[in-house]
């Protein structure tokens, strides 16, 4: 049999006999603000603001925040007359989960 053949049938038998594939669900949760950061550097601002987002969102029910995927971020940053930075964040915290919620998985794992 030529190796085109083989390869094609090798797909073909894993497109038939392969579990159902399920695809992950982002869930977000209502927006959450961080306190107003004030440091000397920008950067200092932002990680603290961001921080503080971060242990929002956890105590708000969402365990494995990310900024990254979160829904309408707002990253202010203002320079004071003083010369410090002050930051705040502001969105809605999200997650990936594999099952949605409300959604149970199959007992037997085959998908069906």
């Amino acid at each position: 049999m030529p190796r085109s053949l083989c390869v094609l049938a090798v797909l073909a038998f894993g497109a038939v006999f392969a579990p159902s594939a399920h695809a992950a669900v982002r869930v977000c949760l209502p927006a959450v603000v961080s306190h107003q950061s004030s440091e000397e550097s920008e950067f200092e601002a932002k990680k603290r603001a961001l921080d503080d987002w971060k242990r929002k969102a956890v105590a708000a029910g969402l365990p494995y925040p990310s900024w990254r995927i979160a829904n309408n971020k707002v990253l202010d940053c203002r320079e004071s007359e003083s010369g410090t930075f002050e930051c705040l964040a502001a969105a809605q915290p999200c997650t990936l989960r594999q099952v949605p919620p409300g959604v149970r998985r199959p007992q037997n794992g085959t998908g069906i």
